[in-house]
C-alpha cells in the first residue's frame, strides 16, 4: 500500500512499482475517487488523471499495486461492477451481520443455495463486530444506490454519470429526463427523451442548446453570490430545519428497549410462553430503528450539502466558466420550462432563470 502527495508524483516513475497495475484512491478535501489501473501502469493512469482539469482537486493518492496484476481477493486482475455492488450492499461493513444467507440442501455433496427465507429462518445481528464504515455513511451509500436504481425506468432508462447534467435535467412539460444530443452542423443540444424517442413523442418540452443551458446555470450560481447575505440567511434557516436532536434521542431509546427485550427473549428460549409476542415487538422496534437511522442519515447528508454551499458562497465572488465539478457539487436538479429554467441546489435553495 503506497501513499503519496500530488507533489511527489514526478518521483513515482523512478520506482519499480510505477509500472504495476493498481487499485487507487484519489483524495482531496472531502472528495474521494476510486479507480483501477488494470492492464496499464499506475503511473500512466495517474498522469492521465492529473492532466484533466476536473481532477485539479486531488491532493494525494493512495494505491495498492502488484507486479502480477492480481488486484482482487478472488485472484482476478479486474474489479467487476457486480463485485463492487456486493461490497457496497454488504451490511458487515457497518458492523452488522445477516446470518444464514445460504443454506446447505445436501450435506453429502455440500450443495448450497441462496436462502430467501423459505429454507431456514434468517437472523439479523446488529453491532456483531467492529464496523469498517460508519453506519451513517453506509446508509447514505444505500440511499444513493437506491436513487440511481430508481432512475432505471421508462422515463430515464438508466443512471449515467458521463455528464454532470445527465440524470438531473428534467422536462417541465412531461417530467421526463433530458438527453444530450449532437445535431450535425448545428451543435449540441439537450432534448426531452420523449421527443428524442419518436415512439413517445407526446411532449412539447423545449430543446435548448448546451451553451445556453450552461450560461443559465452560471447565472443561477452567480445569483446566489450577488445576494450573499440573504442567501446565507436562507441556508441557516435550512440548517435549523434539519436538526436531528430529537431523532438521536429516539434512536438511543430504541437501542435501550431492544437490548432489554433481547435479553428477556434469550431467557425464555425458543418456543417459551410469550416468545412470539416478544419476537414481534423486537421486529417492530428494529423496523422503527432502521427508519430513524435512515432519517438521521438523510438529515446529516443535507447538512453536509448546506455546509458545502455555505463555504462556496463565502469563498467566491463570481463564476465566469461552466464547471462540471461545480455542478456535481452544488446542483440537485434542473427543470427546463418553455420560458425559464429552475435550478434546485443540494442545499434546498431554488433559483429561477429566465430564457
Amino acid at each position: 500500500m503506497i501513499s503519496m502527495s500530488r507533489s511527489d508524483f514526478p518521483y513515482l516513475k523512478e520506482q519499480d512499482f510505477a509500472n504495476y497495475p493498481a487499485v487507487y484512491v484519489l483524495i482531496g478535501g472531502n472528495k474521494r475517487y476510486v479507480g483501477q489501473a488494470a492492464g496499464q501502469s499506475i503511473s500512466l493512469r495517474l498522469s492521465q488523471h492529473f492532466l484533466k482539469e476536473d481532477k485539479a482537486w486531488v491532493e494525494s493518492v493512495l494505491f495498492f499495486a502488484r507486479a502480477d496484476g492480481i488486484l482482487t481477493g478472488g485472484k482476478r486482475k479486474l474489479w467487476r461492477g457486480e463485485a463492487v455492488r456486493l461490497i457496497l450492499r454488504n451490511e458487515k461493513y457497518m458492523g452488522d451481520a445477516l446470518l444464514q444467507k445460504t443454506y446447505t440442501t445436501d450435506f453429502l455433496t455440500k450443495k448450497r443455495v441462496k436462502n430467501d427465507g423459505s429454507y431456514a429462518q434468517q437472523y439479523y445481528v446488529e453491532n456483531s463486530h467492529p464496523a469498517i464504515i460508519p453506519r451513517v455513511i453506509f446508509i447514505q451509500a444505500q440511499q444513493e444506490l437506491d436513487r440511481r436504481k430508481s432512475m432505471k425506468n421508462k422515463q430515464s432508462q438508466c443512471f449515467s454519470g458521463k455528464y454532470a447534467l445527465s440524470g438531473i435535467t428534467v422536462c417541465g412539460d412531461c417530467g421526463n429526463a433530458y438527453r444530450r444530443v449532437h445535431w450535425k452542423n448545428r451543435g449540441t443540444v439537450w432534448r426531452c427523451k420523449s421527443r428524442v424517442d419518436k415512439r413517445e413523442h407526446n411532449c412539447n418540452g423545449r430543446t435548448i442548446y448546451e451553451k445556453d443551458l450552461h450560461e443559465a446555470i452560471i447565472k443561477a450560481i452567480n445569483e446566489t453570490l450577488v445576494v450573499r447575505d440573504a442567501f446565507l440567511q436562507q441556508l441557516n434557516d435550512n440548517i435549523n430545519s434539519v436538526m436531528t436532536d430529537g431523532l438521536t434521542d429516539r434512536l438511543g431509546e430504541l437501542d435501550c428497549q431492544l437490548k432489554e427485550l433481547e435479553a428477556e427473549i434469550i431467557s425464555l428460549a425458543v418456543g417459551g410462553q410469550g416468545y412470539d409476542e416478544l419476537a414481534s415487538k423486537i421486529l417492530a422496534l428494529r423496523d422503527e430503528r432502521d427508519a430513524v437511522s435512515k432519517e438521521i442519515a438523510t438529515d446529516a447528508n443535507m447538512k453536509q450539502r448546506i455546509d458545502e454551499m455555505e463555504d462556496f458562497v463565502k469563498g467566491h465572488d463570481a463564476i465566469v466558466e461552466y464547471s462540471e465539478v461545480l455542478v456535481r457539487r452544488l446542483i440537485e436538479k434542473v427543470t427546463i420550462f418553455e420560458k425559464n429554467i429552475v435550478i434546485d441546489f443540494k442545499s434546498g435553495v431554488s433559483v429561477t432563470v429566465d430564457l
